[in-house]
């Protein structure tokens, strides 16, 4: 059951910035002008923040409570990934989710670019924690 959950966790996890970088290359390629293009980006918007990514913190905390509950609650580096998805979720509404939804007169390119370059950027630090703890282990605490 436990293998289930850490499954989840890294290929929902890998799934999550493979979609995020599909999205910055979309908009970064200057295609946000397209119709197409603007309904990919809303798909992989809401694929990747609203449906992986909240099932890829409710895995990892499953795992968490299993694995580390021996540490109790002064692991950091999990609460910090945790905290992180705060500022992704704003970016998602106020910048990505906005432009995606506004008129095509009313569509900034540079909006939606520091929206998905700080949503790329954040599930690249996650990554980042998890990985040097997967690597490092016991000299981050955890």
């Amino acid at each position: 059951m436990l293998e289930m959950f850490h499954h989840i966790h890294k290929d929902l996890g890998y799934l999550l910035f493979a979609l995020l970088v599909l999205q910055f290359l979309l908009v970064v390629s200057g295609g946000a002008k397209r119709p197409v293009v603007l309904r990919i980006l809303d798909m992989t918007q809401t694929l990747a923040v609203r449906i992986c990514g909240p099932i890829v913190i409710v895995a990892g905390f499953v795992l968490w409570r299993k694995y580390l509950a021996s540490l109790g609650w002064g692991v950091w580096w999990i609460w910090v990934s945790f905290l992180l998805w705060i500022p992704m979720e704003i970016a998602g509404k106020r910048l990505v989710r906005s432009q995606l939804q506004a008129s095509e007169d009313e569509l900034r390119s540079d909006k939606l670019l520091l929206g998905v370059t700080i949503q790329l950027t954040i599930v690249i630090a996650i990554f980042g924690m998890m990985t040097a703890n997967a690597v490092l282990g016991d000299s981050l605490g955890g």
